[in-house]
C-alpha cells in the first residue's frame, strides 16, 4: 500500500520528487527505493485523476533517473504504469502515439531490451485501439519476427491476437485467422493471464461470427469473456 502523501510532495509534487532521486543516490537501500517507487506511482494517480496529462509526461521523464539506478524488473514496472495513466486520460491520438513511442525509444537506448519489447507491444496495441491497423500491422510484423527468436510466447500471443485484430480492421481474414492460430498454439504451451485469455476469447469469437458464420461458437466464446 503507498504511504500518505506528505506535506512536500502535496506542497511541491516535482521539488519532492526530485528530492527523492538524489537522496536515492545516495541511499539506494530496498526501503528507500521502495518510498521513491511509492511516491512516484502516488504522484501519477494524483495527476490522471486530475487528468493533468501534461504534468504526468511531465514525471514520466523525471522519473527516469530513478529508473536507470534501480532493477530493470521495477524500471519496467514504473514506466509501464505511468505510460497506461498517461493513455488513460483523453488526448489527441498522435500525443498517445508520441509518448508511447518516445518511451520505446528510450528504453531501446538503454539497452531495456525487455521493457521495448513490452512497450512496443503496447503500441501495436494502441495502434488498433486508435483505428491504425496498417501501423500496427508493421508494428506487430516486426515484433512477432523478433519473439519468435527469443520464444517469449507470452508476448507472442498478445502481439499476434493484435496481428490478427488489425487484420480483420484491414479485411483480410485469411490472415486473421492465421495470427489468431499463432496466438492459441503459442497459449496451449504457456501460461496465459486472465485479460489476456479475455483477447483472445473475444477475437476468437469476432472470427467464428463474421468469418466463419458460427453463431453458436462465437456466443460460447463471448461467454467465456464475461466468465
Amino acid at each position: 500500500m503507498a504511504q500518505p502523501v506528505s506535506p512536500a510532495l502535496a506542497a511541491d509534487p516535482f521539488k519532492a520528487i526530485s528530492d527523492a532521486i538524489v537522496s536515492h543516490k545516495k541511499n539506494n537501500s530496498e526501503e528507500e527505493t521502495k518510498r521513491v517507487e511509492e511516491l512516484i506511482l502516488d504522484m501519477a494517480k494524483q495527476l490522471a485523476q486530475q487528468k493533468n496529462v501534461a504534468s504526468l509526461q511531465a514525471l514520466l521523464v523525471a522519473s527516469r533517473l530513478f529508473c536507470e539506478s534501480v532493477p530493470r524488473a521495477k524500471a519496467g514496472k514504473i514506466v509501464r504504469a505511468l505510460v497506461e495513466q498517461c493513455l488513460s486520460i483523453d488526448q489527441g491520438k498522435e500525443e498517445k502515439i508520441v509518448l508511447v513511442q518516445e518511451c520505446v525509444d528510450w528504453a531501446s537506448n538503454n539497452k531495456q531490451e525487455y521493457l521495448r519489447r513490452t512497450l512496443q507491444a503496447r503500441l501495436t496495441r494502441l495502434f488498433n485501439d486508435l483505428h491504425e491497423p496498417v501501423k500496427a500491422q508493421k508494428s506487430a510484423a516486426a515484433l512477432i519476427h523478433e519473439l519468435r527468436k527469443l520464444e517469449d510466447k507470452e508476448l507472442l500471443i498478445e502481439v499476434s491476437v493484435e496481428e490478427s485484430k488489425s487484420s480483420f480492421l484491414l479485411k483480410n481474414y485469411t490472415k486473421a485467422k492465421a495470427s489468431l492460430l499463432i496466438a492459441k498454439t503459442n497459449a496451449n504451451a504457456a501460461y496465459v493471464y486472465a485479460p489476456l485469455q479475455a483477447a483472445l476469447d473475444m477475437q476468437s469469437g469476432i472470427l467464428s461470427m463474421y468469418c466463419d458464420k458460427d453463431f453458436h461458437t462465437a456466443f460460447s466464446y463471448f461467454f467465456e469473456v464475461i466468465k
